[in-house]
Protein backbone atom coordinates (compact mmCIF):
# COMPACT_ATOMS: atom_id res chain seq x y z
CA UNK A 1 0.00 0.00 0.00
CA UNK A 2 1.31 3.56 -0.79
CA UNK A 3 0.21 4.95 2.14
CA UNK A 4 1.82 8.72 3.55
CA UNK A 5 4.35 8.35 6.39
CA UNK A 6 4.75 10.82 9.09
CA UNK A 7 4.85 10.75 12.79
CA UNK A 8 2.69 13.92 12.86
CA UNK A 9 0.52 13.26 10.48
CA UNK A 10 -3.48 11.23 10.74
CA UNK A 11 -3.68 8.64 8.51
CA UNK A 12 -7.55 8.15 8.03
CA UNK A 13 -8.74 4.53 7.15
CA UNK A 14 -9.65 4.27 3.41
CA UNK A 15 -13.67 6.78 2.95
CA UNK A 16 -16.30 5.21 1.15
CA UNK A 17 -15.89 7.31 -1.97
CA UNK A 18 -13.43 5.89 -4.25
CA UNK A 19 -12.59 3.41 -6.61
CA UNK A 20 -10.22 -0.04 -5.33
CA UNK A 21 -7.36 0.19 -7.95
CA UNK A 22 -6.63 1.32 -11.23
CA UNK A 23 -5.15 4.62 -10.55
CA UNK A 24 -2.13 5.30 -12.25
CA UNK A 25 -0.95 8.62 -10.57
CA UNK A 26 1.67 11.19 -12.76
CA UNK A 27 -0.86 14.42 -11.65
CA UNK A 28 -0.47 15.58 -8.13
CA UNK A 29 -3.56 17.84 -8.18
CA UNK A 30 -3.72 20.76 -6.05
CA UNK A 31 -7.13 21.36 -4.82
CA UNK A 32 -8.89 24.13 -1.77
CA UNK A 33 -11.44 22.92 0.42
CA UNK A 34 -13.99 26.00 0.84
CA UNK A 35 -13.58 25.24 4.51
CA UNK A 36 -11.83 23.32 7.08
CA UNK A 37 -10.39 19.54 7.56
CA UNK A 38 -13.45 18.35 9.95
CA UNK A 39 -16.27 19.50 7.10
CA UNK A 40 -14.25 18.27 4.48
CA UNK A 41 -14.10 14.75 6.30
CA UNK A 42 -17.24 14.45 7.13
CA UNK A 43 -18.44 15.25 3.45
CA UNK A 44 -15.99 12.49 2.01
CA UNK A 45 -17.42 9.79 4.25
CA UNK A 46 -20.56 10.28 3.22
CA UNK A 47 -21.73 7.89 0.62
CA UNK A 48 -24.27 10.21 -0.50
CA UNK A 49 -21.34 13.21 -1.48
CA UNK A 50 -19.89 11.12 -4.12
CA UNK A 51 -16.59 13.04 -3.50
CA UNK A 52 -13.33 12.30 -2.10
CA UNK A 53 -9.20 13.18 -2.19
CA UNK A 54 -5.92 11.24 -1.28
CA UNK A 55 -5.27 13.90 1.11
CA UNK A 56 -6.07 17.05 3.13
CA UNK A 57 -3.70 19.38 3.95
CA UNK A 58 -4.95 21.65 7.34
CA UNK A 59 -3.58 25.06 7.86
CA UNK A 60 -1.41 24.36 10.39
CA UNK A 61 -0.18 22.00 7.98
CA UNK A 62 -1.23 18.31 8.99
CA UNK A 63 -1.84 15.96 6.20
CA UNK A 64 -4.48 13.61 6.46
CA UNK A 65 -5.14 10.59 4.29
CA UNK A 66 -8.50 9.29 2.89
CA UNK A 67 -7.78 7.10 0.01
CA UNK A 68 -4.78 4.97 -0.81
CA UNK A 69 -3.11 6.42 -3.86
CA UNK A 70 -3.28 2.93 -6.05
CA UNK A 71 -7.36 3.64 -5.44
CA UNK A 72 -8.84 6.59 -7.59
CA UNK A 73 -9.81 9.24 -5.00
CA UNK A 74 -13.58 10.93 -6.85
CA UNK A 75 -11.71 14.69 -7.21
CA UNK A 76 -11.03 15.49 -10.44
CA UNK A 77 -13.50 13.98 -13.09
CA UNK A 78 -11.37 12.30 -16.26
CA UNK A 79 -8.17 12.53 -13.91
CA UNK A 80 -9.03 10.41 -11.36
CA UNK A 81 -7.31 7.10 -13.00
CA UNK A 82 -3.92 8.98 -13.44
CA UNK A 83 -3.86 11.26 -10.20
CA UNK A 84 -3.44 12.33 -6.78
CA UNK A 85 -6.05 14.60 -5.24
CA UNK A 86 -4.52 17.02 -2.63
CA UNK A 87 -7.17 19.39 -0.75
CA UNK A 88 -6.23 21.86 1.33
CA UNK A 89 -8.49 23.63 4.11
CA UNK A 90 -9.02 27.77 3.40
CA UNK A 91 -10.56 29.37 1.35
CA UNK A 92 -10.01 30.16 -2.75
CA UNK A 93 -9.41 34.09 -2.46
CA UNK A 94 -6.73 33.05 0.87
CA UNK A 95 -3.05 32.14 0.29
CA UNK A 96 -1.95 29.09 1.42
CA UNK A 97 -0.30 28.91 4.78
CA UNK A 98 3.62 28.75 5.22
CA UNK A 99 2.69 25.15 6.87
CA UNK A 100 0.44 24.15 4.00
CA UNK A 101 2.82 24.77 1.58
CA UNK A 102 5.84 22.72 3.26
CA UNK A 103 3.75 20.24 3.89
CA UNK A 104 2.45 20.24 0.58
CA UNK A 105 5.59 20.36 -0.67
CA UNK A 106 7.08 17.23 1.13
CA UNK A 107 4.06 15.02 0.44
CA UNK A 108 5.02 16.24 -3.34
CA UNK A 109 8.39 14.62 -2.94
CA UNK A 110 6.54 11.88 -1.29
CA UNK A 111 4.46 11.20 -3.92
CA UNK A 112 7.75 11.45 -6.67
CA UNK A 113 9.58 8.68 -4.46
CA UNK A 114 6.38 6.20 -4.50
CA UNK A 115 5.09 6.98 -8.21
CA UNK A 116 7.84 8.01 -10.28
CA UNK A 117 6.20 8.91 -12.85
CA UNK A 118 4.30 12.32 -10.85
CA UNK A 119 8.01 14.71 -12.16
CA UNK A 120 8.87 17.69 -10.22
CA UNK A 121 7.64 20.21 -12.22
CA UNK A 122 4.47 21.96 -12.85
CA UNK A 123 2.38 20.16 -15.26
CA UNK A 124 1.20 23.01 -18.53
CA UNK A 125 -0.42 19.85 -20.72
CA UNK A 126 -3.55 17.60 -20.03
CA UNK A 127 -1.47 14.55 -21.10
CA UNK A 128 1.57 15.84 -19.05
CA UNK A 129 2.86 15.05 -15.44
CA UNK A 130 3.74 16.96 -12.43
CA UNK A 131 1.70 19.25 -9.90
CA UNK A 132 -1.21 20.70 -11.49
CA UNK A 133 -4.55 22.43 -9.97
CA UNK A 134 -8.18 21.26 -10.22
CA UNK A 135 -9.38 23.82 -12.72
CA UNK A 136 -6.59 23.71 -15.16
CA UNK A 137 -8.54 21.83 -17.54
CA UNK A 138 -12.41 21.51 -18.55
CA UNK A 139 -12.09 17.55 -18.18
CA UNK A 140 -11.03 18.08 -14.41
CA UNK A 141 -13.45 20.67 -13.43
CA UNK A 142 -16.80 19.91 -15.22
CA UNK A 143 -18.45 22.16 -12.67
CA UNK A 144 -15.88 25.26 -13.90
CA UNK A 145 -15.97 26.53 -10.45
CA UNK A 146 -12.73 28.15 -9.26
CA UNK A 147 -10.65 25.61 -7.55
CA UNK A 148 -7.53 26.09 -6.16
CA UNK A 149 -8.13 29.77 -7.71
CA UNK A 150 -5.57 32.24 -8.82
CA UNK A 151 -3.80 33.28 -5.52
CA UNK A 152 -3.37 29.58 -4.63
CA UNK A 153 -2.36 28.61 -8.25
CA UNK A 154 0.76 31.18 -7.82
CA UNK A 155 2.01 29.26 -5.10
CA UNK A 156 2.37 26.21 -6.96
CA UNK A 157 6.13 27.21 -7.52
CA UNK A 158 6.59 27.40 -3.52
CA UNK A 159 5.06 24.12 -3.35
CA UNK A 160 6.83 22.83 -6.09
CA UNK A 161 10.35 24.28 -4.47
CA UNK A 162 9.50 22.90 -0.97
CA UNK A 163 10.07 19.08 -3.01
CA UNK A 164 12.82 19.77 -4.64
CA UNK A 165 14.72 21.21 -1.16
CA UNK A 166 13.81 16.94 -0.14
Amino acid sequence: MALYHQATNKLLPAGVNHTEGRNKPRIFVVHIMVGFMAGTDTIFRNPHTEASAHFGVSRGGRVWQWVDTKDQAWHAFDANSYSIGVEHAGFPWEKLTDAQITASGKLLAWANSVHPDIDLWINKRIEGSGISYHEAYPAWNLDAHSCPGKIIENQLHDILDVAHAQ
